[in-house]
């Protein structure tokens, strides 16, 4: 198995009236809104919720308790829906893209209160517009209008993607997947590619990294910079769900077959970063990569570049 890859989002939350600061991320987050009532939504429901809690961060500035692991939650959904209508904008509308769209952008708050199977089902689509999002933000293009989840028309990829809510379904949505690829319609991309979100099956789910350095110290040093916040969280993240990682991978390469280049499981994070200087909530993701060894490996290289970095 590769190590893992970080791609990690720095949202700056002071809350001053500076343009790079939280009014900056308000304002995308307004124009999204304004992006989905465009394409037939009403924007109602979680995501009026989010931005009405980041507005109110000032509350709740300084402490670690429910509110603050409320705030940094509700910035890092907002940020998927942002990321999305950004990255999606020109997509045209389509039967099967309306749908996907519409689907996700309604259900709970935030998957932490799922206490009930199948009540958080909208997070499913989410979780291709972000894949699609990843793809169409690094300049590929993409079509989320057909059957497949989401072809890669320039690296000739079609994918499917899968969230799991339990460890017991974790093979029973690969195959599920595998079979939706050999169902692929004619002309779509030939090389099929499987996302798979563990998230919500790992013991670290809903953890909200901390990186703190906000003390007075005995000395001054320049604040760390983003890639030095990136490495320190991939550590952290690494130490904690790689080995779990590698036993789900040892469940799935059994049941490889020709239609699956690769495979790639999925963890979504947040977290925040404090020092004397700045405050940034963190949004990220972290992937690892299953090669199948019967299929043209150049297909699954083309995907690690899609991913983020790695730190040795």
């Amino acid at each position: 198995m590769d190590k893992m890859f970080i791609e990690t989002f720095f949202v700056n939350v002071a809350p001053y009236s500076r343009p790079d600061c939280l009014p900056l991320f308000l304002a995308r987050a307004q124009e999204s809104c304004e992006w989905l009532e465009s394409r037939g939504l009403k924007v109602k429901g979680r995501i009026p919720y989010y931005r009405e809690v980041i507005k109110n961060y000032d509350a709740v500035r300084g402490s670690y308790g429910p509110k603050m692991f409320e705030f940094l939650h509700a910035v890092s959904e907002m940020h998927h829906v942002v990321k999305c209508s950004e990255q999606l904008k020109e997509q045209q509308a389509s039967t099967q893209f309306n749908k996907t769209l519409h689907a996700a952008m309604y259900g709970i708050n935030f998957s932490h209160e799922n206490d009930t199977p199948g009540k958080d089902q909208d997070r499913n689509y989410m979780f291709e517009l972000g894949i699609a999002s990843s793809y169409a933000a690094q300049a590929h293009r993409i079509d989320v209008s057909k059957r497949t989840d989401i072809i890669v028309t320039d690296l000739a990829l079609a994918i499917e993607c899968k969230r799991i809510q339990s460890p017991e379904l974790l093979v029973r949505r690969f195959k599920k997947a595998i079979e939706q690829l050999q169902k692929q319609e004619a002309g779509e991309a030939a090389n099929g590619v499987v996302y798979i979100d563990v998230t919500e099956i790992l013991d670290v789910k809903h953890t909200a990294y901390i990186h703190d350095q906000a003390g007075v110290r005995p000395y001054l040093k320049p604040p760390p910079d983003e890639d030095e916040v990136a490495e320190n969280l991939y550590r952290q993240i690494e130490a904690d769900i790689a080995e779990t990682i590698e036993d789900k991978m040892t469940l799935l390469k059994p049941h490889l077959t020709d239609e699956v280049s690769c495979v790639v499981l999925n963890f979504n994070f947040c977290g925040f970063e404090i020092n004397m200087i700045r405050e940034f909530a963190i949004v990220g993701r972290c992937s690892f990569i299953l090669d199948n060894a019967k299929v043209d490996p150049a297909v699954a290289q083309r995907v690690r570049a899609t991913l983020g970095r790695q730190f040795m």
